[in-house]
């Protein structure tokens, strides 16, 4: 399954050592909209949305009420997705 999750501009998108996972602890979303939502409701405008691979049973902790997910584990960023 595909997730989104945010990363810093900076980091994601620079020509030197991309970022090839989004490590345990980060944060997911279950939609690009989601995503969005979440980056511009918080003011967030130095970060981009990512899609990252994820198995939504087994690594991925959601919090409902926060409409959000944490990862159990690393998950990969699926490469050459720019962000939104």
């Amino acid at each position: 399954m595909i997730a989104f999750t945010l990363g810093k501009r900076s980091i994601y998108e620079s020509n030197e050592h991309v970022p090839s996972l989004k490590l345990k602890g980060g944060s997911v979303w279950r939609t690009i909209e989601d995503a969005l939502k979440y980056k511009g409701d918080n003011g967030l405008d130095d970060f981009g949305v990512y899609a990252v691979e994820i198995d939504d049973k087994n690594d991925v902790s959601y919090d409902e009420e926060d409409g959000f997910g944490t990862l159990l584990k690393d998950g990969r960023l699926v490469p050459g997705w720019k962000g939104a």
